[in-house]
C-alpha cells in the first residue's frame, strides 16, 4: 500500500495515525462537498451565469455536525480552526487558517503556524471576532461557546475524542 512508503520522522506513531485520520476525514468531506455541489447542466448563457442574481442557496451548503446543522459558505476564505484536527486537515489541503489555537503541545505544527494569529486556549472570542472569519471549525471541546462562535461566523464542531473511527467522525 501507499501508506507504508510514507514516513513521518518527526511524528510519533500514535500521532501519525491521528494525522492520517484527520487527512482522510478532510478528504472525504471535501469530496462529499464537491460531489453534492456539482451542477451537471451548463448555464443558459454567459450573461445569466455572470448575473448578480445568484441564488443564495448555491452560496452555502448545509453541514451536519456534532451540535446540529450549519449553513457554511461554499468557498470560505477566512477559516478559524479551534481544534488540532481542524488545523491538520486544513494544512493537509494546503489551506492556511486565519486563526488557530496555540500549537504549544503539538511541536510538529509550531513551525507551520508560526505566522498565523493565535486565538488562545481557552478561545478568546474577541480575537476570533477581530479575524472576521467566514467559517469556524472546531471540536466539541468548544461546545460551551458554540452559541457565541455561531454569532461570529458559521461554526461546525465535530466530535473528536479519539475513540471513533474516521467513519464515525465523518457521520457526526
Amino acid at each position: 500500500m501507499f501508506w507504508q512508503f510514507v514516513s513521518f520522522p518527526s511524528i510519533k506513531p500514535k500521532r501519525q495515525h491521528r494525522w492520517w485520520q484527520a487527512l482522510l476525514l478532510a478528504t472525504v468531506v471535501a469530496i462529499g462537498i464537491v460531489a453534492c455541489h456539482t451542477n451537471s447542466s451548463p448555464p443558459e448563457s454567459k450573461e445569466s451565469f455572470l448575473s448578480d442574481n445568484v441564488n443564495s442557496s448555491e452560496l452555502t451548503h448545509t453541514v451536519n455536525h456534532a451540535l446540529g446543522t450549519t449553513k457554511v459558505p461554499t468557498n470560505p476564505k477566512r477559516i478559524v480552526a479551534l481544534s488540532f484536527y481542524a488545523i491538520e486537515s486544513l494544512l493537509a489541503m494546503e489551506i492556511d487558517p486565519q486563526g488557530v489555537i496555540p500549537p504549544d503541545s503539538k511541536p510538529h505544527l509550531q513551525q507551520a503556524l508560526q505566522e498565523i494569529p493565535k486565538v488562545g486556549l481557552p478561545t478568546n472570542l474577541e480575537k476570533v471576532l477581530k479575524l472576521q472569519p467566514d467559517l469556524i471549525l472546531g471540536s466539541t471541546y468548544s461546545e460551551d461557546i458554540y452559541d457565541q462562535l455561531s454569532q461570529i461566523a458559521p461554526t461546525v464542531l465535530a466530535k473528536y475524542d479519539g475513540s471513533d473511527s474516521w467513519k464515525a467522525i465523518h457521520q457526526t
